[in-house]
């Protein structure tokens, strides 16, 4: 039998560490499958997920499934499917509070289908004269063309060599904001972006270490690619360092040695479900990188 104290120790510690609030779909609100806010404390099924008098939702969460803890408040995610990114996008950004205007690569992650806003690259754009990071407030994106391929090896990060496609003719659509988990905007009408196929979200609740996906360009397409999370990371607070993956696809290791500048928001794909972007490569073994949980990118 486990002593009083311990349970109580170990209820006080979880009410604590606790997040007040959480954000996940409405799908994951309604259906049975748990919904694990830390180890030991789940959601068991839906009859823990409620809407209270005053309309806002609930669920309640309980220490081994068992003894009840606390109730949670619950956000729904805006949006619950999105076009799935992967395609390399040159950045025309301007910044704010300077009259130059910034050049960078990066990947998409998702557009809404809804409004067709997107969202990309995982993290804010960098200033590679002042090697900062910049607020973006404005600008244009393109779809760029692979002509070459710098691999990673150790410490050294590769890029892709790449040129804007229609450079001068027509952009993709409009960039509208940045923030610490990407550069946002709205797709013109008829962009070639929004032709990709669509995936549902899954909230950061659901996220396993495990096989995944990483889709992203390669030869000229957009493909899938096997990787593999090692490592996911509780957060009450939104950061881009959600998660520990590593590529263990051959292919995308040959040509590329892992994780290369431009590659940053390309979706991170488990169990069929859209759960994250690739954000940071870790220095000295570029097969491994940082990934953030889509649902901090959908706070823009």
């Amino acid at each position: 039998m486990v002593p009083v104290a311990m349970v109580l120790t170990i209820y006080s510690f979880f009410y604590i560490t606790l997040p007040t609030d959480v954000r996940i779909t409405g799908e994951e609100f309604s259906r049975s499958r748990p919904i694990v806010t830390q180890k030991l404390v789940t959601q068991r099924t839906n009859e823990d997920a409620f809407v209270g008098d005053d309309e806002w939702r609930f669920i309640k969460v309980k220490l081994f499934g068992l003894i009840p803890i606390r109730k949670i408040k619950v956000d729904i995610l805006p949006f619950e499917r999105v076009i799935v990114g992967g395609q390399l996008l040159g950045f025309h950004a301007e910044i704010a509070d300077d009259e130059r205007s910034l050049t960078g690569l990066g990947t998409l992650t998702y557009v809404n289908p809804e409004n067709l806003n997107f969202a990309s690259m995982g993290h804010r754009m960098n200033d590679y004269e002042t090697k900062k990071s910049v607020d973006v407030i404005g600008g244009k994106i393109y779809i760029n063309s692979v002509i070459g391929i710098e691999r990673s090896e150790g410490k050294k990060v590769g890029t892709y060599r790449s040129s804007i496609r229609n450079a001068g003719v027509s952009s993709e659509g409009d960039i509208h904001s940045s923030n610490s988990f990407g550069v946002y905007g709205c797709l013109s009408s008829g962009s070639k972006l929004s032709k990709a196929g669509e995936l549902p979200l899954s909230s950061r609740y659901n996220v396993v270490p495990g096989r995944a996906k990483l889709r992203t360009t390669l030869d000229g397409e957009v493909r899938d690619f096997d990787i593999e999370i090692v490592k996911t990371r509780f957060q009450k607070k939104p950061s881009s360092k959600s998660m520990i993956v590593r590529i263990v696809d051959k292919e995308l290791l040959e040509k590329t040695g892992g994780i290369i500048h431009g590659m940053s928001g390309s979706p991170i794909i488990q169990k069929g479900r859209v759960v994250g972007a690739l954000t940071h490569v870790v220095l000295g073994d570029p097969s491994k990188g940082y990934g953030i949980y889509i649902d901090f990118m959908t706070t823009q």
